[in-house]
């Protein structure tokens, strides 16, 4: 090394280590199974309304809050949504969070309400409640389907 003034210059590198440990957080991860709400066979003459039941699963990773939304299906709106066959004709309909319908189940717009829920880890499955209104009048006769999309955040 050369001599400056009287003093060795050097130079050199060291390193030094700077470490923080972050307590690794669980990541949720959701999944979502629904069994379909199947009504059967509709009388259009009966003064009962024809109801019939689904299910929706939810299995998460983790413990936390959820949040279960359904869409409007088809019919984009909530008051009624309305199920169709060939030829556009239609049939009212809804889907509700309790037995005698006074909580519809939607996207929390229009008068529908979400579903919050605090979900353990595992599987936790909630009812869906379908109800077809008695005496729709001229009912044609077919088959008559919507498709709801089940949303959840978590």
């Amino acid at each position: 090394m050369p001599a400056v003034g009287g003093f060795l210059a050097a130079s050199g590198v060291a390193l030094l280590a700077i470490m923080a440990p972050v307590a690794a957080m669980a990541a949720n991860s959701c999944t979502v199974r629904a069994t379909p709400v199947s009504f059967g066979a509709y009388d259009r003459l009966s003064t009962t309304d024809l109801t019939a039941l689904g299910s929706i699963t939810v299995s998460c990773t983790a413990a936390g809050q959820i949040t279960v939304f359904l869409s409007s299906g088809g019919s984009g709106g909530f008051f009624p949504r309305r199920m169709t066959a060939p030829g556009n004709a239609t049939l009212n309909y809804n889907l509700f969070m309790d037995q005698p319908g006074s909580r519809i189940w939607g996207d929390g717009t229009g008068g529908s309400q979400t579903l919050t829920a605090t979900s353990a880890a595992g599987s936790a499955s909630f009812q869906v409640f379908g109800r077809i209104p008695a005496q729709q009048g001229q009912v044609r006769v077919g088959s008559y389907s919507d498709t709801i999309m089940v949303t959840v955040n978590f």
